[in-house]
């Protein structure tokens, strides 16, 4: 038996390919894989299994108040985060001895079984990083808290990634510092299916547009910058706003506010630019490769290509909102064929990337 112990289900719901958890599940049931998905028994993680499950295929963590207050007796210095969510947790009379294990994050790694090196890990991203950027993103108290927490998750990285039998990154980039063998490189994949011709418009001018989800806060301060920059481009283009939240900006100016839309990929591949303006937040940026899908370019922040490597000739990268208009003025004139599909296909294909992590796993 194949068990996957995820924190949320498909992890999390969006439109984006960050969905590792749903993956996995299709290849479990494409290739007739036998598997247990362990979840944490929320109410949206119900809803969602109820939607695309059997029964027989779907288990939820059991609670116990006790078992954080071992792990802070016990181990003192572990991430407060892997402390909270060790409540939850898989008897250990449901896993037989020839099981094969999957935890999807650091923060779930006390739901298994003690036994380490038969479980791998799918550690998306390094997520010590990911708190070191909000802590200096932050003032007074929370960058105390984000910046130690950043360090209790390195150390926790550094002391207990080992023991595990593999533990998969999404770029070369994540946990480079360890040098250990067990580290695999493994992205979650883009369907490249998702792919979209270009949209014949009535307005002969070109889009420039952001996207994303606007509960986001890292969101949010990209919109804002994007509006920003808007009131001081002189550039003859069409402007453009969408995602879940993205109306709350809605006040009047000369930006189009699409909302929440129906296809994703289709109002992407109606731009002809995507500003990505994003400059905190952990992980790879999944804006950047959808854009790239649908062979739009993208300009942004160095954040905006955080954790994609052997792509410094698709990068189009500016330190301020100053830039942007010379930048893109300059970017347009260039009829040379876009090749940013091309390295998705090449770096991000979804089948490709499973087929090797299942590999890895012996599940083939």
């Amino acid at each position: 038996m194949f068990h996957i112990v995820a924190q949320r289900y498909p992890f999390p719901q969006r439109r984006g390919d960050q969905l590792a958890v749903s993956k996995m599940v299709n290849y479990c049931r494409k290739n007739q894989i036998k598997y247990t998905l362990w979840v944490m028994p929320t109410s949206e993680n119900k809803t969602a299994i109820k939607l695309d499950f059997d029964d027989q295929n779907v288990q939820f963590l059991r609670f116990s108040f006790c078992r954080p207050l071992w792990l802070l007796i016990r181990y003192p210095l572990s991430p407060l985060q892997i402390k909270i969510f060790s409540a939850f947790h898989i008897p250990k009379s449901n896993i037989g001895k020839d099981d094969t294990l999957y935890i999807h994050t650091i923060r779930m790694s006390s739901s298994m079984p003690c036994e380490k090196n038969r479980i791998f890990m799918g550690a998306q991203i390094d997520l010590a990083a990911e708190f070191w950027e909000r802590a200096n993103s932050s003032q007074f108290l929370k960058k105390f808290i984000w910046a130690l927490e950043a360090r209790l998750l390195f150390r926790w990285s550094r002391h207990n990634l080992p023991k595990y039998k593999a533990v998969f990154r999404v770029t070369e980039l994540e946990f480079a510092q360890y040098h250990l063998p067990n580290i695999y490189t493994n992205p979650h994949g883009y369907d490249i299916q998702r792919k979209k011709k270009k949209s014949l418009r009535k307005s002969k001018s070109r889009r420039v547009g952001f996207f994303g989800n606007m509960t986001f806060m890292p969101n949010v301060l990209a919109a804002e910058e994007f509006l920003e920059w808007r009131r001081l481009s002189q550039l003859d283009c069409e402007f453009v706003i969408f995602g879940k939240g993205s109306e709350r900006f809605n006040s009047g100016n000369d930006v189009i506010f699409l909302g929440e839309v129906d296809d994703i990929d289709e109002a992407i591949a109606s731009l002809d630019v995507v500003v990505n303006l994003v400059s905190v937040g952990g992980g790879f940026q999944n804006k950047t490769i959808e854009a790239w899908a649908q062979n739009v370019p993208v300009i942004g922040y160095e954040q905006a290509f955080r954790g994609l490597a052997d792509c410094s000739n698709l990068k189009i990268v500016v330190d301020e909102i100053g830039d942007l208009d010379a930048c893109i003025e300059s970017l347009l004139k260039v009829r040379a064929k876009p090749v940013y599909r091309e390295w998705v296909e090449q770096n991000w294909h979804q089948e490709k990337n499973l087929e090797k992590r299942f590999g890895i796993m012996g599940l083939n």
